[in-house]
């Protein structure tokens, strides 16, 4: 499952940069049926939905980048509340109550009203909201391990508690939570389409969002709702079997 995964990532990167260093200006014909010219036929604007599709995956694996990070913010501090506790518990806590209360659409129209969004503020915005979406998880993980003989008996013998956090404790939170990795890079790619899907992004027809729109909007060519959704739906199930860490999968 694992190698399988690999490959079709490999194979969206590969077309991804193919087709986004390719000229896309071409126009065709509106509503062309699926051919050998035009794999999965053309859209309302005559544009080609297979070029328009894999010109966009770039833009999808930079918001997965912004997903890691938000993962690593989000495991440091989870790890931080379930091993030290006490004041850093504390706070942390009160942090995640009030970032988790904050509506996360109404930030993004506050924010589009008074500055342009863009993939990368779009991204630095999840990074701020979403961090929190693993710490439940995070801080027990790291309660167990922290409590665990072997972490004791390092307390016992004077390793520094620096260095149990960062080369036991977060090592072996990071191994327990690994399969849902993929979800919250998912997250991150889906608020991208969705929000290209309301228009809040300029991106004009070269996006599977704005595709999806189309989609919706005439039905009578379901090509191009279907077409862009299997894209999705192929590249989430590769994610999730890339981190799958059942050993039957292996």
């Amino acid at each position: 499952m694992k190698i399988l995964s690999k490959l079709i990532l490999l194979a969206y990167f590969i077309l991804g940069v193919i087709y986004f260093f390719k000229d896309n200006s071409s126009i065709y014909q509106p509503f062309l049926p699926p051919s050998l010219t035009h794999f999965l036929g053309t859209n309302s604007f005559g544009k080609d939905i297979f070029s328009s599709l894999f010109a966009s995956i770039l833009d999808l694996f930079i918001m997965m980048l912004f997903g890691f990070v938000s993962i690593v913010f989000g495991v440091f501090l989870g790890s931080l509340q379930g091993y030290y506790r006490t004041y850093y518990d504390f706070i942390l806590q009160r942090l995640y109550e009030i970032v988790i209360s904050i509506p996360f659409f109404y930030v993004i129209i506050l924010f589009s009203g008074y500055f342009e969004l863009n993939i990368f503020n779009l991204g630095f915005l999840l990074i701020l909201f979403n961090w929190t979406f693993l710490i439940p998880y995070i801080r027990l993980q790291a309660l167990k391990i922290s409590i665990s003989a072997y972490i004791i008996q390092m307390q016992d013998i004077g390793y520094s508690k620096r260095r149990i956090l960062f080369f036991h404790v977060i090592p072996n939170v990071y191994y327990n939570i690994k399969y849902l990795i993929p979800f919250v890079l998912i997250l991150f790619m889906t608020s991208l389409t969705s929000l290209d899907f309301l228009g809040f992004f300029n991106q004009g027809n070269m996006s599977v969002g704005s595709l999806i729109f189309e989609g919706v909007n005439y039905p009578d060519f379901p090509v191009i709702l279907i077409s862009s959704c299997a894209f999705m739906i192929v590249l989430f199930v590769a994610l999730i079997g890339l981190f799958e860490v059942n050993k039957y999968y292996d």
